[in-house]
């Protein structure tokens, strides 16, 4: 609202007790009040009105976006809560699913076991690892450290897993690692810890610092390489997988 497009007259009380305009020169007198003409209080009396009536019109406009706004809120939040019990129907079927497979898949090894253990003349057959030492033998381990060549007395065992060479390595792999063969303590298959081997702290134990596996198309069963750094047994496995003599 432009208040200038008003004309506002300023006035003061004189002592005969009217109503005097203000001039501006005048240092006697100090203005009490500011008068309207009744036309000017007329067209502000309907400006009040109008803007009143615009506040009253945006205040409604504003609600009805709120309505608005609050309906597409309560329409995603159905549809999010309409997804995620989808999601969760769905990740309890795969669940199931992935249980089924795993008891599956975990009776199928037994049963490869057994089968394999059975091949071997292996007794008894069902409580047997299938895991067999086919040789073991003493060597030199070497390594560059720094600018000199370190060798260290070491041992190398093969191992007679339970699985055909018809298997996948990544199956085979994953299988031995499923099985919990070797001890956490002891070197991740690929990794080569000769470094470590040689340090006096791991000459106390028998520490597997390299392992790897290895078909070979006239055996009929994958194998399995460790080099550790005390002679075979020395708890080359762990406690559950005592490896039995060779055949």
């Amino acid at each position: 609202m432009d208040i200038k497009k008003y004309n506002l007259t300023r006035v003061y009380k004189n002592n005969l007790g009217n109503w005097k305009e203000f001039k501006g020169n005048d240092m006697q007198r100090t203005p009490t009040h500011t008068i309207l003409s009744n036309e000017d209080f007329n067209t502000l009396t309907n400006d009040i009105i109008a803007l009143e009536g615009e506040v009253a019109r945006l205040n409604y406009a504003l609600e009805k976006k709120d309505e608005e706004h609050q309906e597409e809120i309560n329409q995603v939040m159905h549809n999010y809560s309409s997804r995620l019990r989808d999601v969760e129907r769905e990740a309890s079927i795969n669940k199931q699913a992935l249980q089924r497979a795993v008891s599956m898949n975990r009776n199928l090894k037994r049963i490869c076991k057994e089968r394999s253990n059975s091949d071997r003349g292996l007794k008894p057959k069902k409580e047997h690892s299938g895991f067999v030492c086919l040789s073991s033998s003493s060597y030199f381990e070497r390594y560059k450290d720094s600018r000199d060549m370190v060798e260290f007395l070491a041992y190398k065992t093969v191992i007679q897993t339970p699985y055909a060479v018809s298997m996948d390595f990544d199956d085979v792999l994953s299988c031995i690692k499923e099985d919990k063969v070797f001890s956490d303590t002891h070197a991740n298959y690929g990794v080569n810890l000769n470094h470590e081997a040689n340090l006096p702290e791991y000459k106390k134990e028998n520490f597997i610092f390299r392992w790897n596996i290895r078909a070979v198309k006239t055996k009929k069963f994958w194998e399995i390489e460790v080099c550790h750094t005390l002679p075979y047994p020395g708890e080359v496995f762990t406690d559950n997988y005592d490896v039995y003599d060779e055949l």
